[in-house]
Parts: structure tokens; sequence; C-alpha cells
């Protein structure tokens, strides 16, 4: 038995066209299976509750919400790191690298 019988039972064998349109029949088993495998994930999907979702929802925004303060603290210390290799003014780059650094942790408090 084939897996996408509703295209099997429509499709005319001898030319290898769906009957109810001008399509392969080849794609039109694709879109079935394509159709099945849609409608799976969605009774998937809908065996979670409205709370399940929104947690997932969440714990989302907070990755993304992370993943930019990662990006930020990255850019610091790369200016830290700038500073620190230039090297000409040892005591005026420390200073500077001291500032980068507090008031970046004063950013996310």
């Amino acid at each position: 038995m084939s897996d996408t019988p509703e295209t099997d039972q429509k499709a005319v064998p001898h030319i290898g066209f769906y009957s109810c349109a001008t399509v392969p029949a080849e794609f039109a088993r694709k879109l079935e299976r394509e159709r099945d495998e849609a409608i799976k994930h969605w009774e998937e999907v809908r065996e979670y509750g409205t709370d399940e979702i929104n947690a997932a929802v969440d714990l989302r925004q907070k990755l993304a919400q992370a993943l930019v303060e990662r990006d930020e603290a990255r850019g610091i210390l790369n200016k830290i790191s700038d500073l620190f290799i230039d090297g000409t003014d040892i005591y005026a780059d420390y200073e500077n690298m001291g500032m980068l650094a507090r008031n970046a942790l004063e950013e996310t408090k």
C-alpha cells in the first residue's frame, strides 16, 4: 500500500498525471506527504497546553536576550583587548579598561 492513497486513487496511470489537474502524479504525491506530515505535527503541538507553549516562547525570548548580552560583552572585551594591546600609555589604558568593564557591569544590574 502506498503512503499517498488519495493521489494513487485519482492518478491516471498511463499518462502519470493527477486526474483533477495537470499536475504530475509525483508532485501530487509529494504534496500529499507534506500535508500529512503537517497534520501529524499539528496534532503533536495540540497535545501541549497553552502553558507549555507560552513557557517555550518565554524560554526562546530569554535565550535571544542572552545572545544579545553575550554579543555586547564580546564587544566590550574586544575594546579592552584593543586598549591592552595598544600599550602606548599603560596607566591611561588600564584606567580606560577599568571604566569600560565597570560601565558594562553597571548596565547589567
